[in-house]
């Protein structure tokens, strides 16, 4: 019995973690930024329904901050610079660097999504 053949795709992917309410400290996985040989990807893990079963008005203005997120994380992880990440705003931290291997980079990202957010669905 011969096991399958490994991913050959390496990246490096973070969880993006934001405070669901300014303050509070309960944070949910908005975002995967993974990098790997060719640049930098980022997934956001919550989808529009998501967004507005978890915050119902404030669905809307949740997932422009989000998009405000990954929009700054992308430009960051492009710069493929050594200074720590600065986010747009408060309540927005980077989870560890893990190592991942998949088909490619968005196989990476889905796979971390699955890992870090209960919330992520294809």
């Amino acid at each position: 019995l011969e096991f399958p053949e490994l991913p050959k795709h390496e990246a490096t992917w973070q969880p993006i973690y934001m405070e669901t309410m300014m303050g509070s400290g309960e944070r949910i996985t908005v975002a995967i930024l993974a990098t790997d040989i060719n640049g930098c990807s980022v997934l956001k893990t919550l989808s529009e329904t998501r967004l507005e079963g978890m915050f119902d008005e404030q669905a809307s203005s949740m997932s422009s901050m989000i998009d405000i997120v990954i929009r700054a994380a992308q430009h960051w992880g492009q710069q493929q610079l050594s200074t720590p990440f600065a986010p747009p705003m408060s309540g927005v931290t980077l989870g560890e660097a893990r190592a991942g291997l998949g088909d490619n980079i968005d196989d990476v990202m889905s796979q971390a999504a699955f890992l870090t957010s209960c919330f992520y669905r294809e």
